[in-house]
């Protein structure tokens, strides 16, 4: 196939340049090249969409990244989808998304190198497009410094609890633990309620209070007439 084709080819390669010129000449012939973060993934082309799929793994990455997604009716019902990240980071952040479900479909991200994008794009097409990073680094700093300064104002658990909410959306995960310990704070500071035994009995109204003093007097008077 494709993959051992090029295999015997890189050999055949390495051979003559040890033949022609020794070690330094094979390791002059080192690529240049920076290194690619990529993932792939299996995709039903007819129960998939590119819009389905995109909207799907796009996520709070720090920069954009790049999707190959197979053409509908031009490939094989399952096809793999690849994405070429700019940072490891990037691609862990997308790579967290594994086993989410588009439809009955679950997504299946391995790493992948670019050998299996080389290969499928001699035989198959497919769209090529730049996928925007979700959040700005700039923005999503701002969003960081407004989560801190919202804690340190913050006085009651809702606010606290709407903050974590916001840094939890735009994936702050330091400024998110930060919350947690900041609601625990009010939390112990929060007074107890009141046991049961210590809460009063509600007073009577003043009307019900005579009667009840009429009834008791009423009560000590037969008392007394039944001792004489």
């Amino acid at each position: 196939g494709a993959f051992s084709g090029r295999i015997l080819k890189l050999m055949e390669e390495t051979l003559r340049r040890l033949e022609d010129g020794g070690l330094p000449a094979f390791h002059s012939h080192r690529s240049s090249k920076k290194t690619k973060f990529m993932l792939k993934c299996r995709v039903h082309v007819e129960k998939v969409t590119l819009e389905d799929f995109k909207s799907t793994i796009t996520t709070s990455t720090k920069d954009s990244f790049e999707l190959h997604f197979p053409l509908a009716g031009r490939a094989k019902e399952v096809a793999d989808a690849f994405l070429i990240f700019k940072s490891k980071e990037s691609q862990r952040q997308v790579h967290e998304l594994n086993e989410r479900t588009i439809g009955e479909w679950q997504l299946r991200l391995m790493p992948c190198s670019t050998w299996a994008l080389d290969d499928v794009l001699t035989s198959a097409d497919y769209h090529h497009l730049e996928v925007p990073a979700k959040i700005a680094p700039k923005a999503q700093e701002n969003v960081a410094d407004q989560v801190r300064n919202g804690y340190r104002s913050a006085t009651t658990v809702a606010e606290v609890k709407e903050l974590i909410e916001l840094a939890t959306t735009h994936d702050l995960k330091y400024e998110e633990q930060l919350g947690l310990k900041r609601l625990k704070q009010l939390e112990a500071q929060a007074p107890a309620a009141p046991p049961p035994s210590a809460v009063p009995a509600p007073s009577l109204s003043a009307p019900a209070e005579a009667a009840k003093l009429e009834e008791t007097s009423a009560e000590d008077t037969k008392s007394r007439g039944t001792f004489q």
